[in-house]
């Protein structure tokens, strides 16, 4: 049986902008075309230009406050559209046994695009 799902408490917030593939590409390195060139990313089965995993993971993280966490676990559920909606930063308001607490981004609809936990 599943667990009960945490009492959740918005961390932070930010919007991807559709330029962000790209800026991403440029520091990473990573030119999958999915993320920057929108007729071949339109022809995807994603349907149209998708934020790198990582780049919504750091876009996430820079909402937290610093030195509030140590270890960091997630996975990655729904690519993040460019651009995008408003896309909320949440942590479970209590942390279970061992200190983790539960993470999401959620975007709209409470479309949850990557989940995990801290600690």
């Amino acid at each position: 049986m599943r667990p009960p799902d945490p009492e959740w408490r918005t961390a932070g917030a930010w919007r991807a902008e559709a330029g962000d593939g790209l800026r991403f590409a440029l520091l990473t390195g990573d030119f999958n075309p999915i993320h920057w060139c929108g007729p071949l990313a339109r022809r995807s089965l994603f349907g149209g230009l998708v934020l790198h995993d990582f780049g919504s993971l750091a876009r996430s993280i820079e909402t937290l406050a610093p030195g509030s966490y140590t270890e960091l676990d997630v996975r990655f559920l729904r690519p993040v559209a460019l651009p995008s909606g408003a896309l909320s930063v949440q942590l479970a308001r209590q942390a279970d046994a061992d200190g983790w607490r539960a993470l999401r981004l959620a975007g709209a609809s409470d479309a949850v695009h990557l989940a995990g936990r801290l600690r």
